[in-house]
């Protein structure tokens, strides 16, 4: 394996690392959040699941949605005085 392709390797596993680790603090049943990450096909990600978008070097775009979703549901439910983790105030 050659220096580069370790390198993007590398960066990946980090941004993968972020990911699970916002994933997790916005919803505590981790295997929703499991689920979300290598199921979940989203429309901001072109119908990508967000570990195709990292893999895909979209990484950046993938922790900016998750801090964008973790920003709403904290507004909705500071606004609707209870506690909601991140599946619960989905559709």
């Amino acid at each position: 394996m050659n220096e580069a392709h370790s390198q993007g390797l590398s960066v990946k596993k980090t941004i993968m690392r972020r990911l699970s680790d916002m994933a997790y603090t916005l919803e505590p049943d981790r295997m929703l959040a499991y689920r979300w990450m290598v199921s979940g096909r989203l429309q901001a990600l072109n119908g990508k699941t967000p570990v195709e978008a990292v893999y895909d070097g979209e990484g950046e775009r993938v922790v900016q949605l998750l801090e964008q979703f973790g920003r709403v549901l904290m507004a909705n439910a500071a606004g609707a005085g209870e506690e909601r983790t991140w599946f619960s105030a989905r559709p």
